[in-house]
């Protein structure tokens, strides 16, 4: 981008790609530089900082309208649109910027486009067809013309040329007679005008103003804006005041742009505070009985709590304000906001809930009644409340996110669950500045410094404006290398941010937070002296101040200078306003020990004194009842270390034995084991599984004896509550599980209960089970049917072996789903062996869900399925492996409310499982909820990186939200075949990109014609082929699953991609034949 003054930039929705690409070749070839990238500039960076800079530098933007545009209600070119429109608002009249172009048959009239757009000349290039007109017509305007007067309103547009005026019939044979009388009426004219005084320069009227300022105050949403919609209203405000200066409507709006840009935390200088009160003062002088005026003086005395203001002080201007004027974006917002940043909780809550009532989806009252949560240390409570605020698709639904954050690294200190977190974040977040800050925190306290500084180069700017931090990039740079023992590089970064606080403060040297930071930043340099003369001028302006929004990061700044200075009286002075006192920041002893600004005063007597006075304050948890377990995989001890399937075996089945025991809750065997090999202490192991106690232990066997350790840790305080050891023959192996589990059972002051006698199970049966449960545990193809060897083994010793039988019938379900055996065959063999392990125990809970999927994705019988996952929940109401499997055969058939709340109660029992946090996944994309299918999708790749198929299931939920980018790179990752073939496929539809996607639908195709009966595959093609109008292929492609029993076959009526297919006659017919009609699937 060589020279940004003389370059186009060419918006476009990602349909139209094709035809915006004919336009920007068109243009180089003529010399033109076009800001056009189909690999760079889509999704997530839509909503970079790079867009934002290159629409305010290019000289020219052409917005491409059509009908794709006209159908798509959002998407990044709307961005692109809008902030091309607030630019416009700041050029001089006359300048060439905008060159709208149609390329089919949309009507100006109808087109969905900003004001600005159809003020200038419009050009139709039909399917991006660009003539040498259009490029000459550009390189003219690039060469510093202007766009002629009396140009063409949208309804003339031209074709790559300048159009003729409306009505004009082409060259008369009288032609040479015009010129001759436009001169002649031209200086009869100048004569006539001479002998005139020039006319008076007419103002607008005041009506007019009045009427222009009235439509500005409708458009202003606080709560929705960004800083750039405040900046584009401001010249316009200006304007009306310099044409009607007794305007105090205008005056009024203009002080309310200046204080609601404190308030929203994106300007927290002195001079918008000044210039909201010389305003709201005018506006009062002209008008002092006017609303607006009143609201103006109000919120200026709100924004003023950020310098210690009076609270109260607002309360009479906004209470006759947003008595007096209408209802309103604003007025909700200025009366629910003034209350919050004063922690004014009881009217705050009172204002958001009628707020709520107002407009039921309104995601901004729910963040707000989140924070206030938060700071009232109800982490429960604000989780729920950020969760349903997190829906807004727009900076509320961010804001939600960062709340989430807030929540469980400051009330709860788990720094994993916080990374998450923000990671969910969608990329239009990634540089909003509190996200970054707060990344770059979790990755400090993480001790990645790396990965500290990488979060940093995600953002632009070299300052950060927000409530979280307000100061230098490079401060936090700073901190990050000398951390990480650069200290040449720390120092560097040091020094270039105490100049930049420098800068600003000589532009603002009443502004206290950049004194606080800067002396931050002097004591980071060894400047111990200068440091405390800054601590001396905000120090007394804060120790009397009440507690409101701003104060926090106030006093953890102070906090942080006086442990950077080794002033640790004086620290833990400050500290304890964090832990007694209402704060934005509401740190725990735990958090407060994790947080990277104070690891070196942690050590200090005053600080651990203070940290165990606050110990109250302990982490907040989810809820763990006290008679709750998890069995850790015991550690195998034996010399030969293959023996290790053993010594899981023996902590599984203690596990089901603990699992029977009435009022104990037992974690799940996944999740339990997740933690195996991992260095994790015992008290986050059971954070994390939302357990009181845990078993771990060892299993050592020599020969035909056993030794098994095992000890019950009260998670609290890793008290040992109970530890023996046992020496058994291997035969007894059974009866010494039965032993450990009553002992744990009495230790948790519970009874064992009526334990059904085990059947005698044969040892070298019951070792070829145990083998073969930990193949099955991998999961992969090659180690499924590796297990499928043991199974049948175990069996064919012990034909009575019913657990065996279960697996055998799973292992082979897993094989036919995922493709490691053809279906068919899959299927009768899963059949077999359920059908031996009904006829041992036809009410096993094991036996009746492995049955419930055997049905669901082999045999299609849609009601026996759900009668056996049901029955299971009845006999075992919280076995996480049910509540899955009937989520998803219950989302299969439309009962999509029941399906979620099972899946809940699943990955809630269950947390570490990847499996089931994949299925929720891909419930979620279903149902076109890309965040929430984007968000479990991460957690199964966290739990699982290896799993098959996550990266492409990622990626629709990327894809789902226009991040292309990443979609791409998740795909490239991922090592499944089909599913990767087919995510490529899908990518390059939402680009506009037919060709690739009829690239991968041929690749697709080629590995049916190899072997058609491979799972996932024709649904694939099916996909693919109705998005590109294939119908006749699609429905071929769907017979073919049909036929050979495809398991993806149960997602069909799931599937949005086949909508094109569902107004076809063929489709109901295909319904019916699947047993997915809704009269089928009602009850009979």
């Amino acid at each position: 981008m060589s020279e940004p003054g003389k370059a186009v930039f060419l918006s476009y929705a990602s349909q139209d790609s094709e035809a915006a690409k004919r336009i920007a070749d068109a243009l180089r070839a003529a010399g033109v530089e076009v800001w056009f990238d189909q690999s760079e500039l889509v999704g997530g960076d839509a909503w970079d900082a790079k867009i934002r800079k290159q629409i305010k530098e290019c000289a020219l933007l052409i917005p491409i309208i059509s009908a794709n545009t006209q159908q798509r209600t959002e998407g990044y070119f709307r961005l692109e649109w809008r902030l091309a429109d607030q630019r416009t608002h700041l050029m001089a009249t006359g300048r060439a910027f905008l060159l709208p172009v149609v390329i089919d048959d949309t009507r100006d009239a109808e087109a969905h486009v900003p004001d600005s757009f159809t003020e200038v000349q419009w050009t139709r290039l039909p399917g991006g067809e660009t003539p040498p007109a259009f490029t000459a017509r550009v390189r003219k305007l690039l060469s510093g013309a202007e766009i002629e007067p009396g140009r063409p309103r949208p309804g003339h547009e031209t074709r790559g040329e300048v159009a003729a005026p409306p009505g004009s019939r082409g060259p008369s044979r009288w032609w040479w007679v015009l010129p001759i009388f436009g001169v002649t009426m031209a200086l009869l004219l100048v004569m006539k005008e001479g002998r005139k005084e020039p006319p008076p320069v007419v103002a607008p009227s005041a009506s007019s103003t009045q009427a222009e300022t009235e439509q500005l105050r409708r458009q202003i949403v606080p709560d929705r804006w960004q800083q750039e919609d405040f900046q584009a209203m401001a010249p316009r405000l200006d304007r009306i005041i310099r044409d009607d200066p007794d305007n105090a409507d205008a005056w009024a709006l203009r002080s309310l742009i200046e204080s609601l840009q404190v308030t929203r935390n994106f300007d927290a200088g002195t001079k918008p505070l000044e210039a909201g009160k010389n305003d709201a003062d005018r506006a009062l002088r002209l008008a002092p009985q006017s609303p607006l005026a009143s609201l103006a003086m109000g919120m200026h005395l709100v924004a003023m709590i950020s310098r210690g203001g009076d609270a109260q002080a607002c309360r009479p201007w906004l209470d006759r304000a947003v008595g007096a004027l209408p209802a309103s974006p604003l007025t909700r917002y200025c009366g629910g906001v003034s209350r919050w940043l004063s922690y004014d909780f009881a009217e705050s809550e009172r204002e958001m809930h009628a707020w709520i009532e107002a407009e039921p989806h309104a995601g901004f009252p729910n963040w707000i009644l989140a924070q206030l949560n938060m700071v009232a240390r109800r982490p429960d409570q604000a989780e729920q409340f950020a969760t349903e605020a997190a829906r807004d698709d727009g900076i509320t639904g961010i804001r939600a996110r960062y709340t989430l954050f807030e929540s469980s690294y400051y009330l709860r200190a788990d720094l994993a669950r916080s990374r998450e977190i923000l990671q969910g974040i969608p990329a239009g977040g990634s540089t909003v500045h509190r996200v970054v800050h707060a990344r770059w925190l979790v990755a400090m306290a993480g001790h990645r410094w790396d990965d500290a500084l990488q979060e940093l180069a995600r953002l632009p700017e070299n300052f950060l404006f927000d409530r979280a931090f307000h100061g230098p990039k490079a401060l936090l740079a700073g901190m990050a290398h000398a951390r990480a023992g650069r200290a040449d590089a720390a120092n560097a970064q040091f020094r270039e941010a105490e100049r930049l606080l420098r800068e600003h403060l000589a532009a603002d040297p009443d502004n206290e937070e950049l004194h606080a930071v800067l002396a931050v930043a002097l004591a980071c340099l060894g400047q111990a002296d200068a440091a405390r003369s800054e601590l001396a001028l905000v120090e007394p302006l804060v120790s009397g101040r009440a507690a409101n929004v701003y104060r926090g990061s106030l006093v953890i700044q102070i906090a942080q200078v006086r442990c950077l200075l080794g002033d640790y009286s004086a620290m833990a002075t400050w500290v304890r306003k964090l832990f007694a006192e209402k704060s934005a920041f509401p740190f725990t002893p735990a958090s407060f020990a994790l947080d990277p600004r104070f690891s070196g005063g942690l050590d200090a007597p005053g600080i651990r004194a203070l940290l165990q006075e606050f110990a109250a304050l302990a982490p907040a948890q989810a809820s763990s009842d006290g008679k709750s377990v998890a069995v850790l995989a015991f550690a195998n001890l034996s010399d030969d270390k293959a023996n290790e399937y053993f010594s899981d075996g023996i902590s599984e089945e203690l596990l089901n034995v603990l699992a029977k025991i009435p009022g104990l809750k037992v974690s799940a065997r996944t999740s339990a084991f997740y933690f195996k090999g991992k260095e994790v202490p015992v008290p986050e192991i059971a954070r994390q599984l939302g357990v009181a106690y845990v078993v771990e232990g060892s299993v050592r066997r020599q020969g035909d004896k056993v030794r098994i350790t095992a000890q019950l840790i009260k998670a609290a305080d890793g008290f040992h509550v109970w530890s023996d050891t046992f020496t058994r023959d291997l035969k007894d192996i059974f009866a010494v599980q039965d032993e450990i589990a009553g002992l744990i059972a009495k230790n948790l002051s519970l009874k064992m209960g009526m334990v059904a006698a085990r059947p005698t199970v044969d040892l070298e049966a019951y070792q070829e089970y145990l083998t073969g449960k930990a193949l099955f545990a991998k999961a992969s193809n090659n180690d499924l049917r590796a297990a499928v060897g043991h199974f049948e083994k175990a069996v064919a010793i012990e034909p009575g072996f019913t657990a065996a039988w279960v697996q055998l019938a799973s292992a082979h379900t897993r094989l036919g789903r995922w493709g490691g055996t053809p279906t068919l065959q899959a299927w009768a063999a899963a059949r077999a062996a359920i059908d031996k392990a009904r006829a041992l125990e036809p009410e096993s809970p094991e036996v009746l869900l492995a049955l419930g999927w055997i049905l669901r994705t082999a045999e299609w019988d849609w009601r026996g399925a759900e009668q056996a996952f049901r029955r299971t929940l009845q006999l075992q109401p919280n076995q996480p492996d049910a509540l899955a499997g009937a989520a998803v055969l219950l989302f299969n058939i439309g009962k999509t409310e029941e399906a979620y709340r099972l899946a809940q109660q699943a990955v809630e029992l269950d947390p570490l499982n990847a499996s089931t946090q994949i299925d929720l996944s891909i419930m979620f994309y279903m149902n076109k909820n890309w965040a929430e299918a984007e968000r479990t999708a991460r957690q199964a790749l966290q739990l699982a990186p290896g799993g098959s198929s996550y990266r492409s299931i990622l990626a629709w939920g990327l894809i789902g939200q226009w991040r292309y980018a990443e979609a791409e790179a998740e795909i490239a990752q991922d090592r499944d075949g089909i599913d990767r073939i087919n995510a490529k496929g899908l990518l390059a539809l939402a680009r506009g990109q037919e060709k690739v996607a009829r690239d991968q639908l041929a690749q697709l195709e080629g590995e049916s014609r190899a072997d058609g009966d491979l799972a996932d595959l024709q649904q694939s093609i099916a996909w693919l082929c109705a998005c590109l109008g294939e119908k006749d292929r699609a429905f071929a492609a769907l017979e073919r699953a049909a036929a050979s029993r495809d398991p993806s076959m149960a997602w069909l009526i799931n599937s949005w991609y086949l909508e094109p297919l569902y107004s076809d006659p063929r489709w109901p017919v295909l319904v019916r034949k699947l047993g997915l009609a809704d009269d089928q699937l009602k009850q009979p």
